[in-house]
């Protein structure tokens, strides 16, 4: 993986680039200490212009369309104005029902929520079930599953499929 991150960033850099993967591509080399990733993010982030404080943030103007939670619903047509003032493509926004935990507190990284549990594979199969049943999506039940990457891909393959979706995904 870290040869095809470091080609990704070499290939940044021509004009040639897909500017939608972009940010996908920045945030997988971030943290990463493999040197190829190393030189050629520094590379990147040399051939950004000094004098235009948004440059870094560019990429992320091609990120594609958004589903966050509710609570960001008020700051949507904040950021609408700003896309058009940038020029940029402005994404379609999808604001879901927040995940709470039993005490109503917002269930994020920001409020340093528990990530899935990973080393206890039932516990991860039922935390990705709860979270697929939150958004309306589930369709499959978890027990059908001994590990949460072919119950995440099965899911996915559904979805894929599906001629129904929930209402915050137009359906």
């Amino acid at each position: 993986s870290a040869v095809i991150i470091a080609q990704g960033l070499q290939e940044i850099l021509t004009p040639k680039s897909d500017a939608s993967s972009q940010i996908e591509l920045l945030a997988a080399a971030a943290g990463r200490k493999e040197p190829a990733i190393v030189t050629a993010l520094t590379a990147y982030q040399k051939s950004l212009n000094p004098a235009d404080p948004l440059a870094a943030a560019m990429p992320a103007l091609e990120g594609g369309d958004a589903v966050r939670g509710e609570d960001l619903f008020s700051e949507t047509t904040k950021q609408v104005c700003l896309y058009k003032a940038l020029g940029a493509n402005t994404p379609i926004y999808s604001h879901v029902q927040l995940a709470v935990d039993p005490h109503g507190k917002k269930l994020s990284k920001q409020n340093c929520a528990e990530a899935l549990n990973t080393s206890n594979l039932p516990t991860a199969l039922a935390q990705l079930e709860s979270a697929f049943r939150h958004l309306e999506l589930s369709k499959i039940p978890a027990s059908d599953f001994s590990n949460p990457s072919e119950y995440l891909k099965a899911q996915v393959n559904l979805l894929s499929s599906s001629k129904t979706w929930p209402k915050w995904l137009g359906g």
